[in-house]
């Protein structure tokens, strides 16, 4: 039985496995940092950091990246850490919680009894809406001139992918991540043809780069609201070596498509089915502190259906 696929790939999550790789970092850091801020740096030398500074909460909803950098040619050992925070909607106040991260990535270092090292963050936005991007002074445009000393002020680079340019992605060296951008780049064309979708994919090595390829089409295919005929085509314009797993995904991806919209449906008609009556034995029970199995053996229905009318009570009671 073939591997399930993940149909649901987040923007983030995308750009964050391309990231994964080595080289597409290193072409990453040296394409959107600065070029003072690059020549200094040792890319080619970069580890991944840890970010086990974040609490649990941060760790559910924040996918970001720190790579740990050494600077070129110093007296002693002087290391930064690049902290690339990636964003598909508009957050205006980002600047407070970089402060945040910068703060935790600072403590954790004390706490390891390290020689603090400087933290870069780095936004790496790539999404439709427009954003002009303001730091946290913004905030405290009204502040008398006598309290400015007191406003937290940081650098931080900010990278709009809709600002680049087709000249500036394709002279990105790094195949993989060239390819990533482009498709990326696909989410603020209004009508992807074939020849948009082959121009994305023309910078994709499969002898470099072959375990991307599975998350470049499923990112391609659940992202993009692709014709049928021009995806057939894209496939057939394909080299044979990677054609057949092409089209070996493709059909995955619509086999649990399907999968998911049959097990949705039928949830969705035991939905439907409940009385109010069922409804309160279940919300009484668990208040009541009847466990879930119980409930599910009382009432007849299974525990995930008793788990979805409480999420779905609590929801509602908050």
């Amino acid at each position: 039985m073939p591997k399930k696929l993940i149909t649901r790939i987040t923007h983030d999550a995308f750009i964050k496995e391309i990231l994964s790789d080595r080289d597409a970092a290193i072409a990453f850091m040296e394409t959107f940092l600065p070029e003072n801020i690059s020549t200094i740096l040792d890319l080619s030398a970069f580890t991944n950091d840890s970010i086990s500074f974040l609490n649990k909460d941060l760790k559910a909803r924040f996918a970001d990246l720190i790579f740990s950098v050494p600077v070129k040619e110093t007296d002693e050992k002087v290391t930064v850490s690049i902290l690339i925070e990636l964003k598909s909607r508009v957050d205006k106040y980002i600047g407070f919680q970089l402060l945040e991260y910068l703060a935790l990535g600072y403590r954790r270092q004390i706490k390891e009894n390290k020689k603090p090292q400087l933290i870069i963050p780095i936004i790496y936005y790539h999404g439709r809406n427009k954003w002009e991007y303001k730091g946290i002074s913004h905030f405290f445009d009204n502040v008398p001139k006598q309290l400015n000393s007191f406003i937290p002020l940081f650098d931080q680079i900010f990278i709009n992918l809709k600002d680049k340019t087709d000249t500036e992605i394709q002279n990105i060296k790094n195949g993989l991540l060239k390819t990533a951008l482009s498709i990326q780049f696909m989410r603020f064309i209004d009508e992807i043809d074939l020849s948009i979708l082959l121009s994305a994919f023309a910078s994709f090595d499969p002898s470099m780069n072959r375990n991307y390829l599975k998350p470049l089409i499923v990112y391609t295919i659940s992202k993009f609201n692709l014709r049928n005929e021009v995806f057939t085509n894209f496939i057939d314009e394909l080299s044979k070596d990677i054609k057949t797993e092409a089209m070996t995904i493709a059909e995955q991806l619509k086999q649990e498509g399907r999968q998911e919209g049959r097990q949705e449906g039928r949830q969705e008609g035991r939905q439907e089915g409940l009385t109010d009556k069922t409804v309160e034995v279940v919300v009484k029970s668990h208040q009541n502190g009847i466990g879930t199995t119980m409930i599910s053996n009382i009432t007849g229905l299974s525990e995930a259906d008793v788990l979805a009318i409480l999420k779905e009570h609590l929801s509602k009671n908050k």
